[in-house]
């Protein structure tokens, strides 16, 4: 169960003891240090002082993603370096290349930003190696995210099929980020080509399987780019997993057309994912979700968005399109109960596909 470490208990070892307490609350600090020891083959017993620390520190050993390192490295400014993992994340959405000395130059200016707000910090350093020590302590991927045994890749219909197997309609969720031009005419040939209107809002969909979760659409903008910035994405989903856990469920999440999941996949426990890989071959295993949720949802939409104009034009406006988000955010939260026949027929197709 346990690989004999040299120095002290080893992180999986200390989280394995964690949630031995978690499972048998009535064990006291005397008796989990015996067991640690029997189980980790150990010369000695971990102190009381070390047992209590431990638990104080149970959340964050459970949750802990990334197991394989002997030590759990600290920062001496966490303020800074938390900013430049989230200025490195939204770089890094957007595809752009980032060298170590960019990264060690924006790691300065962060630090003379927040430096009146920072505790007197002695021997701040940025590291070496282009950059790899703050992309270590945050684990940032240099390149492609590097998937978990959490996480797959969805390419094939039987890849999808090995993702819900044996798991629960209620509990297969699917998500979705799609762009709203809330205030377009509905004349679309009257619009040049390649035209995008400036009024758009970034909608983020999430539903299950048999209709009964469906989850209140997630609007972000307006913004210059569409894309969801992916530090907000990692709260939706850290607060998804927290309604989860929660409620005692485990689901399966199929990640679909999310720009913001290029990144760093958030510390889960309950939510275990799946992206959709961006191919050809990929798309056509959610197209008919998408063309018939998401499009169900927007063409309801725009029924209520031609009645609010007739009733503008019938007052005399000039702008009969202006509408406030408000009513947008009103009107698709209003549509999402009228589809739920449609998602149950759509859910099971695409379950089964």
């Amino acid at each position: 169960m346990f690989t004999s470490p040299r120095h002290g208990l080893t992180p999986e070892q200390k989280r394995l003891i964690c949630l031995h307490a978690r499972q048998f609350p009535k064990t006291t600090q005397t008796q989990l240090g015996q067991w640690a020891k029997e189980q980790s083959n150990h010369d000695y017993v971990p102190s009381q002082a070390a047992t209590s620390y431990m638990l104080k520190k149970r959340f964050e050993l459970v949750s802990s993603e990334d197991r394989d390192y002997k030590k759990l490295r600290t920062v001496n400014c966490p303020e800074v370096y938390s900013a430049l993992a989230n200025w490195f994340l939204y770089c890094q959405a957007r595809r752009l290349k980032l060298p170590g000395d960019l990264v060690r130059h924006k790691a300065r200016i962060f630090y003379k930003l927040l430096a009146p707000q920072l505790p007197k910090v002695h021997g701040f350093s940025l590291g070496g190696g282009k950059g790899s020590k703050g992309r270590t302590q945050h684990k940032v991927a240099d390149s492609k995210p590097k998937l978990t045994p959490e996480t797959s890749v969805i390419s094939t219909p039987d890849h999808i099929k090995a993702a819900v197997a044996g798991v629960p309609p209620e509990n297969v969720y699917w998500l979705h980020e799609t762009r709203l031009f809330y205030a377009m005419s509905p004349d679309r040939q009257a619009l040049p080509t390649n035209h995008h209107p400036e009024k758009k809002l970034t909608m983020l969909l999430a539903l299950n399987a048999d209709g009964s979760d469906r989850l209140n659409p997630f609007f972000v903008g307006p913004l210059t780019h569409s894309w969801m910035p992916p530090t907000m994405l990692r709260d939706w989903l850290m607060a998804l997993d927290w309604r989860m856990r929660f409620s005692n469920r485990n689901i399966v999440l199929i990640v679909d057309s999310v720009a913001a999941m290029c990144v760093q996949k958030a510390l889960l426990s309950n939510v275990k994912m799946h992206f959709v890989e961006r191919n050809h071959t990929g798309e056509l295993c959610v197209r008919t979700l998408e063309m018939g949720v998401v499009a169900a949802i927007k063409r309801h939409y725009r029924y209520q968005l031609l009645d609010y104009a007739l009733d503008r034009r019938e007052e005399g406006q000039l702008d009969i399109y202006d509408i406030p988000l408000q009513k947008v955010v009103e009107w698709v939260e209003l549509q999402l109960p009228r589809t739920t026949i449609l998602i149950k027929n759509l859910m099971r197709r695409f379950k089964c596909c």
